[in-house]
C-alpha cells in the first residue's frame, strides 16, 4: 500500500501520497493519468533546502504549495503545465 497524509487547508481536505524517499520523489507523479480530485502528493524532504520540481511527463495540470520547516505555505502554483520541462520554484 502506498502511504498518505492527510491536511486540510481551510475547510478542504487533501489526501496526499508521500514522496519521503529519493525513488519516490524522483517520479513524483510522472505518467499518472489519474488523480483524485483531492488528491495529490507530498514531499518530504530530510532538511529545508532550495528545490524545483517540473512537470516532465507528469499529463495533468497540478497546483504546487510549497511549505516551508515551520509548516506555512510560502508559495502557490496553480494549474502548471503538463509535460512541461520548465522548473518551478518556490520562491523561498
Amino acid at each position: 500500500p502506498v502511504p498518505h497524509t492527510t491536511i486540510t487547508i481551510g475547510s478542504q481536505q487533501f489526501t496526499l501520497e508521500t514522496a519521503n524517499t529519493h525513488a519516490k520523489r524522483m517520479r513524483g507523479l510522472m505518467h499518472r493519468r489519474d488523480l483524485a480530485v483531492c488528491g495529490g502528493m507530498a514531499f518530504f524532504f530530510p532538511k529545508a533546502q532550495m528545490l524545483s520540481f517540473w512537470m516532465h511527463n507528469t499529463p495533468t495540470p497540478l497546483w504546487m504549495a510549497f511549505v516551508d520547516e515551520d509548516r506555512k505555505i510560502i508559495n502557490i502554483i496553480s494549474k502548471a503545465a503538463p509535460m512541461n520541462d520548465a522548473p518551478l520554484y518556490a520562491g523561498g
